[in-house]
């Protein structure tokens, strides 16, 4: 427990800035992925990209977004939270340039899959870790409204995105595109401050976050104790706790999780593809992402302020955790149901389904790890980012190929669900047979007991 005066993150005051910055950093970025088969549709079918191949580009995005984010956390200390944000803008903004020229499969691998690959990763770690450094009780309330936010955006990009592919050639959409990620990344990394200049005096007895390190501290115990402390390379690394997998709870943990999240991210594209092969008008494809991005508003919003109820972490040791799982098996219900659409309507209500769950996974995926492992957050976030690429690398072109070989897009989300059901029924039933312990003990409480 802290003493009479602790300093602790606002949980409010300029964290909201950082919640504006987030949106300004991820807000067009992520909306490549709904967008992906309409914006870059032309040009699969100017290159005659099968449908393996272009689940291959997705995929070869969610693995290089996920490689990069064990990076995240330990560059973020030793830099700033803005030097990697700046990172992330630049990355976009060529990933997208090179995309613009591309003139093959493999130049979309690089330039999509790759670069811009790896500066969404930099950026979507970045924002959790900087939006958990400044909130606490009010975590998911911050993350709601960040992650809502660029669903605002989601409202009104469809139907740019469809005036643009009307009047310009790709390669135009694409730079015009670049710029405006230009842009707002970079306005969004000025906003970002250490939390340090913003930490406030609390005189009653909090619990103290173990997760909260001063990055001066951070600095200081990485020179003392790593041999190779001029090498920025061998900080990054000794900054990183390996030992997390030797520990089967987390790995269980990591590959359910990722699992799921990776059902999530492929299964966004589905919808303007499913769409497509149901004979829909651009018309109405865009129409559906914009509802989609409507729902999204209010969904992220009100799982946000779900997850922080106090009444939920009275029943539930890992509210967080619960409303993951909860959320996982009814996306797995709603592909299903989505298998089974045939007309527009039938379309938009499982879509606005699927927000829901989608929302649940999103929000509460990091924050899995912040319950399960508070002493390792950002350690245990950036290594889980390691079985995201192994099952983004097989299950995207997997879901792909089932796809091409069957001649529908059923066979694609019958996978997809099945995985993400019985990863689900596995993760309960081993919180249900693991030996219940007592919550460990942070540092700090570890080391008054010892004096």
């Amino acid at each position: 427990m802290g003493s009479a005066k602790t300093m602790a993150p606002p949980d409010g005051g300029y964290g909201w800035v950082i919640v504006l910055a987030t949106f300004l950093q991820f807000a067009l970025g992520s909306q490549l992925m709904p967008l992906f088969a309409v914006l870059f549709g032309p040009k699969f079918e100017e290159i005659g990209a099968s449908s393996t191949e272009i689940y291959s580009v997705y995929s070869t995005f969610i693995v290089f977004w996920n490689l990069v984010s064990i990076f995240v956390g330990p560059l973020g200390e030793l830099q700033s939270e803005r030097f990697v944000a700046v990172c992330a803008t630049g990355l976009q903004v060529v990933g997208l340039i090179i995309c613009a020229f591309s003139t093959s499969i493999i130049h979309l691998v690089f330039g999509f899959g790759v670069v811009w690959g790896c500066g969404m990763g930099l950026s979507n770690t970045n924002n959790i870790i900087i939006l958990n450094k400044y909130f606490k009780s009010k975590v998911g309330l911050a993350l709601g409204l960040a992650i809502s936010s660029v669903s605002i955006i989601g409202l009104v990009q469809p139907q740019v995105v469809k005036i643009l592919l009307e009047n310009f050639i790709f390669e135009y959409v694409l730079i015009i595109y670049a710029g405006m990620t230009l842009i707002s990344g970079l306005v969004g990394a000025l906003l970002m401050h250490p939390v340090t200049r913003h930490l406030v005096t609390i005189k009653e007895e909090i619990e103290e976050d173990p997760f909260l390190m001063i990055r001066e501290e951070v600095k200081e115990k990485t020179k003392k104790e790593s041999s190779c402390s001029n090498w920025a390379v061998c900080q990054i690394f000794s900054l990183i706790e390996w030992s997390l997998l030797k520990d089967p709870y987390f790995l269980i943990i990591a590959v359910a999780n990722a699992i799921c999240f990776t059902v999530l991210l492929v299964q966004l594209p589905q919808i303007s593809i499913i769409a497509k092969d149901l004979n829909f008008s651009l018309d109405q494809r865009a129409n559906l992402i914009s509802i989609l991005s409507a729902v999204d508003i209010i969904s992220r919003i009100g799982q946000g302020f779900v997850g922080d109820l106090s009444c939920l972490a009275k029943v539930f040791k890992h509210p967080k955790k619960f409303l993951f799982t909860l959320s996982s098996i009814c996306l797995a219900g709603t592909m299903t149901a989505m298998a089974f659409t045939q007309t527009f309507i039938q379309m938009i209500f499982v879509v606005c389904l699927t927000s829901i769950c989608n929302a649940g996974i999103m929000l509460n995926s990091s924050q899995v790890y912040r319950e399960c492992f508070p002493d390792q957050f950002s350690s245990a976030l950036g290594l889980a980012s390691f079985f995201r690429a192994l099952f983004a690398l097989t299950m995207g072109p997997l879901a792909g190929f089932l796809k091409g070989y069957f001649h529908d897009f059923r066979a694609s989300l019958f996978f997809l669900a099945t995985s993400s059901f019985l990863c689900m029924i596995v993760w309960i039933l081993v919180d249900f047979c693991r030996p219940k312990k007592d919550k460990p003990r942070s540092d700090t409480e570890s080391a008054k007991v010892k004096d």
